[in-house]
């Protein structure tokens, strides 16, 4: 059986930050590409607060351009605003794509990517201005230290803004090559979409094997029969084919849809590459929540129908009921 845990935490650190730099830097993030791929830094991606998750557009984290300075002030306002659930964060990240409130010039420019660096590379304390936590214990992935992260008026350099759809000169000046803020919103969102891809997958193959683990044991579990006569496979039950083959015959559903999704994400990158504009990323946002949330009341339903002494566990990995 699998546990995700390592394989996210790989991601997250490595792909995932390196897609996010490279997808919205420009050629003065190139060091801190090279140095994601050498290992010589770890990263978070930091998009997700408390009161904020799927409203991307209301979130509450600032960054302040100071002119006389050339810095950005980063601020977390409340705990409401505080970034939570960001992997490799509450342990391990040296860096984080920190989403916020661009502003400049006296005026809101709307949520753009910072890279910055929240820990000592050494100690992994850290940084002054940062206040991270750790979230605690979850049903699953207990393996990768999701975190919380509040900014404290913190000072981070010009540079470190990925500036590919949306830049601020050293004078103040806000520049973006969009003349629409919906479509740089959705270029500048563009980077989720490996995740979104990589939570189908991961979803889809927890679901496969919960249902091949229920259906398996149902066919060699007996229970009851006629007298005289060999007890009966579970699975011989109408009231047990009702309630798992509707879950297996969406474990297909599920597969061919992340493996069009997986296609789909292709054509977008490849647009990308050519300079086309397919207008999908907002088709794209809603399936990672659609299929897990289904995968998860999918794998659900076998457990509470194999009412034996093997079950699911949280990570998927296989106990004895006690």
């Amino acid at each position: 059986m699998y546990d995700w845990s390592l394989a996210a935490k790989k991601m997250l650190a490595r792909e995932f930050f390196i897609s996010a730099v490279s997808g919205s830097g420009t050629e003065r993030h190139k060091p801190l590409l090279r140095a994601a791929v050498k290992g010589e830094l770890g990263g978070a991606f930091c998009l997700t607060e408390v009161s904020h998750g799927t409203n991307t557009k209301a979130v509450r984290t600032t960054a302040t351009y100071q002119p006389d300075t050339g810095k950005f002030l980063l601020h977390t306002p409340d705990f409401e605003a505080a970034k939570c659930w960001a992997g490799n964060l509450a342990k391990t990240a040296t860096h984080a794509a920190v989403f916020a409130q661009l502003h400049c010039g006296g005026e809101c420019h709307g949520l753009h990517t910072f890279i910055v660096p929240v820990r000592d590379p050494a100690t992994l304390l850290p940084l002054p201005g940062v206040i991270i936590g750790d979230m605690g214990a979850k049903v699953g992935l207990n393996g990768l230290d999701n975190g919380w992260m509040m900014l404290d008026q913190y000072e981070l350099d010009r540079e470190m803004l990925l500036n590919k759809t949306g830049n601020v000169t050293p004078e103040g000046v806000y520049t973006t090559p969009f003349k629409d803020p919906k479509k740089r919103f959705g270029a500048s969102l563009g980077n989720l979409s490996g995740g979104r891809v990589g939570i189908i997958n991961m979803a889809n193959c927890n679901l496969h094997m919960a249902v091949v683990i229920a259906v398996r044991y149902s066919a060699v579990r007996r229970q009851f029969g006629a007298p005289g006569q060999e007890e009966q496979a579970v699975l011989n039950y109408p009231t047990q084919q009702h309630r798992l083959m509707p879950y297996l015959a969406a474990s297909f559903a599920h597969h061919h849809f992340s493996m069009t999704f997986y296609e789909d994400f292709l054509r977008l990158l490849i647009g990308k590459m050519s300079g086309e504009d397919p207008d999908m990323l907002a088709a794209l946002a809603p399936c990672p929540n659609f299929d897990t949330s289904s995968s998860f009341s999918h794998k659900l339903e076998p457990k509470k129908r194999d009412t034996s002494k093997v079950h699911i566990g949280s990570k998927n990995i296989i106990f004895l009921k006690k």
